[in-house]
């Protein structure tokens, strides 16, 4: 039996017995990419890059020159060196800080005078948890007209020089 021959260039096998086998004669594209093509693309797409690019800054000085022409220049006799009004930005937050909690924690550990003519006072922070841990929390210190006050937000507190009910 004869070779099956589909095309000169392209190989085909038989059997043993002399039949073609089914699917040999398939092989791979001949034809390579068009690469002409493709550095065409190529150009193409940079020029378009290109001329968008231009239109962009061309469009950009448009409206720059646009903004500057609308401002308004300053005064000549205008004070520049003005200070911002408070709250400023703090120059340097973590030294403020640091600042802040020594302060904080020397009213807090430390005796001192509130308001000396009303005779009120500040002390230690540990001394006061001890006082009150001795006392207890039902004292509240009012003057004559606050005591109405101080009895509403604490029914069960008993004013300064009378007992509870439960102590001698």
């Amino acid at each position: 039996m004869a070779e099956h021959k589909k095309d000169a260039n392209v190989p085909t096998a038989t059997h043993a017995m002399g039949a073609p086998v089914p699917g040999y004669d398939r092989v791979h594209e001949r034809r390579d990419v068009n690469i002409r093509a493709i550095i065409w693309a190529l150009v193409g797409i940079a020029i378009t890059v290109g001329i968008v690019c231009l239109i962009g800054y061309w469009t950009f000085n448009i409206f720059e020159n646009q903004a500057a022409a609308r401002d308004i220049p300053p005064s000549p006799v205008a004070d520049t060196n003005v200070v911002p009004p408070q709250p400023r930005l703090q120059a340097s937050p973590a030294i403020d800080m640091a600042v802040f909690r020594r302060y904080e924690d020397s009213l807090l550990s430390n005796y001192g005078w509130v308001d000396r003519p009303a005779g009120i006072a500040r002390i230690p922070i540990d001394s006061a948890i001890a006082v009150i841990a001795r006392r207890g929390m039902d004292v509240v210190r009012t003057s004559g007209r606050d005591t109405a006050a101080a009895q509403s937000l604490n029914p069960e507190a008993v004013p300064v020089g009378e007992s509870a009910p439960d102590r001698p």
